[in-house]
């Protein structure tokens, strides 16, 4: 039976694979051209979903337990920062590693899931960015007083 300290070791373990992309970015991609960048970036997101999958955290019993990851966090962020060539790299990857796990079923779903969840990112992005800046403003008018 998992201890509530393991079971918070994995959440934890899961968040570092999650952020790690973030790092990898800004130390070794923000010098490179932009086509080297977008393969990287697509190639270390897509790794850090499938690092995702590969260790996700249990949450109940060992045997009646319920296993969950983090796969989609670094989909969302390559597709909300990075750009399309990125993103669809990203997809691939976690697709692919889908089909080895589940087989054609599972990873047909996991490419449903990408696609809405690529499309309605599409629409909303500008807003999203609009709000970012819109949330600055507003922190920043907060701190002037």
């Amino acid at each position: 039976m998992l201890t509530s300290s393991s079971s918070i070791g994995q959440v934890l373990f899961n968040l570092l694979i999650v952020l790690s992309p973030i790092y990898f970015y800004q130390l070794i991609f923000s010098h490179s051209t932009k086509k080297r960048t977008d393969l990287f970036a697509g190639l270390v997101f897509g790794f850090a979903s499938i690092l995702s999958m590969y260790f996700p955290i249990l949450s109940g019993e060992l045997n009646g337990g319920f296993l969950w990851d983090l796969r989609w966090v670094p989909f969302v962020v390559c597709a909300l920062y990075m750009g399309k060539v990125s993103t669809i790299i990203c997809g691939l990857l976690l697709v692919g590693y889908r089909f080895t796990l589940g087989g054609f079923l599972a990873s047909v779903n996991v490419l449903v899931v990408a696609l809405i969840l690529y499309i309605l990112i599409i629409l909303i992005k500008k807003n999203i960015m609009n709000y970012v800046k819109l949330a600055k403003f507003l922190l920043h008018s907060l701190l002037q007083f």
